[in-house]
């Protein structure tokens, strides 16, 4: 089996050697949805988690080949984190323990200041972030924190 992340850059590689997909987890839409679409195997599963590259898009991106996944028999499904809310703290617990064993890694691209922020948010939009984006403040003193945020 095998599956697909526009992250890994899995996609252009597998595509090139025109292998097939299991499954797929399309958190961006666009070109790799329909790249990954031309190969997929038999009964594959699609799990739309997000399409944020098309969120600011001046013309959305249109999926060219939705017909492959019925040629394929697959099937495309929605996932929103936010359907599992009464679960948080199951899925917290669950990772928390994965992290400290060492069985899952965390990859982060750390920005440092808040004067990345918008660097940052357009990296988002872009998919050029190689893990979670996360953008990290200079620690202050208390004494530092204005009165209004206190």
């Amino acid at each position: 089996q095998r599956g697909m992340s526009y992250l890994a850059r899995l996609p252009v590689r597998c595509l090139r050697r025109r292998c097939r997909t299991d499954g797929l987890l399309a958190a961006h839409g666009g070109p790799t949805l329909d790249a990954a679409l031309e190969h997929l195997r038999h009964g594959a599963r699609v799990v739309l988690c997000g399409r944020i590259s098309q969120t600011h898009a001046a013309e959305p991106y249109g999926v060219r080949n939705l017909g492959r996944l019925s040629a394929a028999r697959g099937r495309m499904q929605g996932f929103l984190v936010f359907n599992y809310h009464d679960r948080y703290d199951e899925a917290r617990t669950w990772l928390s323990a994965r992290l400290r064993d060492g069985s899952l890694r965390q990859r982060l691209h750390v920005l440092e200041g808040l004067a990345q922020a918008p660097v940052g948010l357009g990296m988002l939009f872009r998919g050029e972030n190689t893990g979670k984006l996360v953008v990290r403040l200079p620690a202050t003193s208390p004494a530092a924190i204005p009165d209004v945020i206190k």
